[in-house]
C-alpha cells in the first residue's frame, strides 16, 4: 500500500465512489423533470446544509481559514471549479445518459494526478500511473464503443 494510504481512506474512496453513482443515475431522472440547472442548485443547496450541520455537530468553524487574501481563491473553486462542473457534468447527463456522463467526468481522475504532478510538484508511484492509464483507457474504449453503435 501507497506510503499514506489507510484501509480507512480506502473503505470512503469506494463509499464515496458509490454514492456519486447512485447520484448520478438518479441525477438523470431528476434532469428530466426539473432541467440541469434546477438539479446543480438544489444538490449543492442541500449538500451545503448536510455539511452545515456536519460542522456544526463537529463543533468546527463554517467558514475557517477563508481570510481577505484568499476569499478570490476559494470563490474561484466554488463558482468555476466546482459549480460549472457539476452543471456541465448534469448537461453531459441530459445530453447522453449516465453511464457516459460518469465515465467522462471520472477521467478527472486521471487528469487530478497529473496536474499534482505539473502544479504540485507531488511525486507519482507506478499504481497511480496504471491506474491513470486503466481510466482512460477505459473511458476511451466505452466513448468509441458508442460512436461504433451510432
Amino acid at each position: 500500500m501507497q506510503e499514506g494510504n489507510t484501509v480507512q481512506g480506502i473503505l470512503m474512496v469506494l463509499a464515496g465512489a458509490a454514492l456519486f453513482g447512485l447520484y448520478s443515475v438518479l441525477g438523470k431522472i431528476s434532469i428530466k423533470k426539473i432541467g440541469a440547472i434546477p438539479q446543480t442548485s438544489i444538490s449543492f443547496i442541500f449538500g451545503s446544509f448536510v455539511l452545515l450541520v456536519v460542522l456544526w455537530v463537529l463543533d468546527k468553524p463554517v467558514i475557517a481559514g477563508v481570510w481577505p487574501d484568499n476569499v478570490f481563491i476559494v470563490l474561484y473553486l466554488s463558482v468555476f471549479v466546482t459549480g460549472l462542473a457539476y452543471l456541465f457534468y448534469f448537461q453531459a447527463i441530459a445530453l447522453s445518459n449516465a453511464t457516459t456522463g460518469s465515465i467522462t467526468f471520472l477521467v478527472k481522475a486521471a487528469i487530478a494526478p497529473m496536474l499534482a504532478v505539473i502544479i504540485l510538484r507531488e511525486p507519482m508511484g507506478i499504481p497511480a500511473i496504471l491506474g491513470i492509464v486503466l481510466v482512460l483507457t477505459g473511458a476511451g474504449l466505452n466513448i468509441f464503443a458508442k460512436f461504433q453503435k451510432e
